[in-house]
């Protein structure tokens, strides 16, 4: 991969995209954070990345070895960083999404701790230990189907990635909001079942529709109570619903 930092003298360069390490994930590559580098044209051509390219990192913690995905995103001209490798396969012997799984499986570990250059608790292999990594293939329609098991498992992993972005969203509006004194919960509908304490009603008391009011100190104390935690519509309720009522309806009301 190309050099950071490298001088080009008088040589044209462009400005791409470019993978580090940071971005290549034990099974997944994070591109929330991609960044820019120089490189001539041939650099480009020579490093660009192309859909189903495995990446791999060449060292780091003994734990991490074989830390890798599979590229699947479609972004001109990115190009990665020397201290990864690209595995492109010629053949259509092994499928790049068992590749990556493999390597990165205990078998795929165990392996590379094995081969690996280790000092001072840095781990580090290089392309001729990578390129003797023993393979083990199974039947091709075997591999596809691990294949498409994967690819579905990471689709739903997705939705509900986004389904929880979306409720930490929520959450952090509505504690902005309630800190401002901006919700109004007064509107919200409970249905409960009055008694009196200390009398003993023949039969059961209707239900009486009320509202509950909270004041702005307790609602902030509410949230802070969940400020931190993993956003909830049930648990948020039922913390609403176990505070105290500012009025209580009145017992005239009850027995009617």
């Amino acid at each position: 991969g190309i050099t950071k930092g490298k001088k080009y003298k008088n040589k044209k360069t462009v400005t791409v995209p470019y993978l580090r390490v940071a971005n290549v994930q034990d099974g997944f590559i994070d591109i929330s954070e991609l960044k820019e580098i120089q490189a001539t044209e041939e650099e480009v051509f020579k490093y660009q990345l192309q859909e189903n390219d495995l990446l791999l990192t060449e060292g780091g913690d003994p734990d991490k070895l074989g830390r890798g995905a599979v590229w699947k995103f479609h972004i001109p001209n990115c190009i990665y960083q020397n201290h990864l490798f690209r595995v492109r396969l010629k053949n259509h012997e092994i499928i790049p999404i068992y590749l990556s799984a493999l390597i990165g499986s205990i078998y795929g570990k165990k392996y590379f701790l094995k081969a690996a250059k280790q000092t001072t608790g840095i781990a580090t292999i290089n392309s001729k230990q990578l390129k003797k990594f023993p393979l083990i293939k199974p039947p091709i329609a075997l591999q596809n189907k691990f294949a498409q098991i994967v690819e579905k498992v990471e689709s739903i992993k997705s939705k509900y990635e986004a389904s929880l972005t979306k409720l930490e969203n929520l959450y952090g509006s509505l504690s902005q909001r309630a800190f401002r004194g901006e919700l109004d919960l007064s509107r919200i509908p409970v249905d409960i079942e009055a008694k009196p304490a200390g009398v003993k009603l023949e039969r059961h008391a209707p239900e009486v529709e009320t509202t509950k009011q909270f004041t702005e100190k307790e609602l902030i104390k509410i949230l802070k109570q969940k400020s931190g935690q993993p956003f909830n519509f049930d648990d948020l309720w039922n913390k609403l619903d176990a505070s105290s009522f500012e009025e209580q309806p009145q017992y005239d009301d009850v027995k009617k």
